[in-house]
């Protein structure tokens, strides 16, 4: 699991706002595959309809989506370079799973940064 600055990675991408915003980009995709013709009367009524029916696969699409992600993005942070690694407070645990590094946040000024894990290679 992805930790970064203390945080699992799952659950700031998570989060309420970008679960809204993956919604609205599936619901988006969606209607332009499916959307009602425009010049119909009832065009406004079908889309409503389909955002309701839509709700629970798009629900299920983009958690989903977010933990493919999520595994992408740890594949990512365990193969970037020592110094990328850093930048994220992430590095390599003894059984290759992803560590979390300290940031300093907290710290008194000047103290060091605890020693990451591993090769670091």
């Amino acid at each position: 699991m992805l930790v970064i600055d203390g945080v699992p990675l799952r659950r700031r991408l998570g989060s309420a706002y970008a679960r809204a915003r993956l919604a609205e980009a599936l619901f988006d995709i969606a209607l332009e595959g499916m959307d009602p013709d425009r010049s119909s009367r009832s065009a406004a009524a079908a889309r409503a309809w389909l955002r309701v029916a839509l709700e629970v696969p798009i629900g299920r699409a983009s958690d989903a989506a977010l933990d493919r992600f999520c595994a992408e993005l740890e594949l990512v942070a365990i193969g970037a370079p020592a110094h990328v690694r850093d930048a994220l407070c992430v590095s390599h645990g003894a059984a290759g799973d992803v560590d979390v590094v300290p940031t300093g946040a907290g710290r008194p000024a000047g103290a060091s940064r605890a020693p990451s894990q591993g090769s670091g290679g």
